[in-house]
């Protein structure tokens, strides 16, 4: 049976190339129908911090990747020590005192030029005859990387091992310490970096990088099933044309001989290209659902039944790239404090006749029994008419004034949900900037 594993180590929040690496493992696991587990790598002391760990389980949890098994390395040091004795008994490993660490144990490494057959670049060697013997538990009883991967990944029977370029120098090392141990090598795929639209490596601690973090895609609106299908194409490909494709689909296409050999660009724009293409695919019902909470990341309370936010999500479905667009577009009808564009100000609202063309609409509003989307559009149609306008010489005004933008759903919709008493509000206080 396949096994797969994701290890991320919890000294900061999970970089978007380590949920990469985290979706590689477990479609390839869930495609040969095998076992998936996540391990967290909390050995380094210093670093690892649980907050961190909460993150990473955020994470995984938000993108819908199930996992078999967790495992904490430090939960399981009592194995480490016992496979390090080992190795000592049978003259594999030894005690050394380094002046600046204390004593630790070291491992002889081989002396020899390992290769294996990577299931991304073929075959690749190195000559680890020269390297220095490995440390492989520290002076503070906490196993290295190296020695509690390699027992972790004997013991649970790991068959295929995906994870960065960065991580081919490990391998030899890693080999060498399988052998020591009697153990069988999984299947190594090294898979290519993720680099920045302007070629540079995509790293968390660079300010120049793209957001690294997966969840702040989350904050951001970008929807779990848009990031994944983006995530396996960076570096990966069905063949074909094909682009977007659910968890299921990915599952039943996915092959480790397709992942790319060269790293790929993070490019943002296909990101919510695909976004928004799964944002229209959503049903009303759960797009409502999904800009609700997005909404209450920016306001703390709604005061606004279910029917009047799902035709607010219906009017913008087909204009939103992200969750945070919605907001972006709708903030008017949530607060009463609303931000006028200046440009738009200029442009529609200080010149005479977009005053008067507003002055005319409160007079015609105010008369209205029945503030209705088609009571609305009788009487703009009507206005432009009696004036000798084009529609947008009258929509775009009332627009500015009740939105405080040029962009919106269409005008007799977006106030007929607004409601009569704030949009006369709206149109008085945008002639009250007018007039200053």
């Amino acid at each position: 049976m396949v096994v797969t594993r994701f290890a991320p180590s919890p000294t900061g929040e999970l970089h978007v190339g380590g949920a990469r690496t985290a979706l590689y493992s477990y479609l390839y696991a869930r495609h040969s129908n095998g076992k998936f587990i996540l391990r967290i790598e909390d050995t380094d002391l210093e670093r690892s911090k649980q907050e961190y760990v909460d993150n990473i389980l955020r994470s995984i949890d938000w993108l819908g990747l199930e996992y078999d098994e967790i495992h904490y390395q430090s939960k399981r040091l009592d194995i480490y020590n016992d496979y390090a004795k080992k190795l000592m008994d049978s003259g594999r490993a030894y005690k050394r005192v380094d002046a600046d660490k204390g004593e630790c144990i070291v491992f002889k490494i081989d002396r020899d030029y390992i290769y294996w057959d990577d299931a991304v670049h073929e075959r690749i060697g190195r000559d680890i005859s020269k390297d220095p013997d490995l440390v492989i538990v520290k002076s503070d009883g906490y196993p290295t990387y190296n020695f509690a991967c390699v027992v972790d990944d004997t013991l649970m029977g790991i068959t295929h091992v995906v994870r960065g370029n960065d991580h081919i120098s490990n391998t030899p090392k890693q080999i060498s310490l399988i052998r020591a141990l009697g153990g069988a090598c999984p299947i190594y795929g090294h898979i290519p970096l993720i680099l920045n639209p302007d070629m540079s490596k995509m790293s968390k601690r660079e300010e120049t990088s793209l957001e690294t973090a997966t969840l702040k895609y989350r904050d951001e609106g970008y929807l779990p099933e848009a990031l994944i299908n983006f995530l396996a194409l960076l570096g990966w490909s069905p063949g074909g044309d094909l682009e977007i494709m659910d968890k299921e689909t990915l599952i039943k296409l996915f092959t480790l001989e397709r992942v790319n050999k060269k790293s790929a660009v993070f490019d943002l724009a296909k990101l919510k290209w695909l976004n928004g293409s799964y944002i229209r695919k959503k049903s009303l019902d759960d797009l409502t659902l999904e800009c609700r909470a997005m909404l209450l990341t920016r306001f703390n309370k709604l005061s606004v039944n279910d029917a009047i936010l799902k035709e607010l999500v219906r009017q913008n479905q087909e204009r939103m790239k992200t969750l945070r667009d919605f907001v972006d577009q709708t903030k008017f009808f949530f607060t009463d404090d609303v931000e006028y564009n200046s440009e738009a100000v200029k442009a529609y609202i200080l010149p005479d006749q977009s005053r008067q063309i507003l002055l005319e609409i409160i007079d015609s509003f105010n008369s209205m029994n029945d503030f209705s989307k088609d009571s609305i559009s009788a009487i703009l149609k009507d206005i432009t008419s009696k004036k000798g306008l084009k529609f947008v010489q009258v929509a775009q005004p009332l627009r500015v004034a009740a939105t405080g933008n040029t962009i919106s759903p269409p005008i007799d919709e977006t106030i007929s949900i607004l409601g009569k008493e704030k949009t006369l509000q709206r149109i008085k206080k945008a002639l009250s900037i007018a007039n200053k």
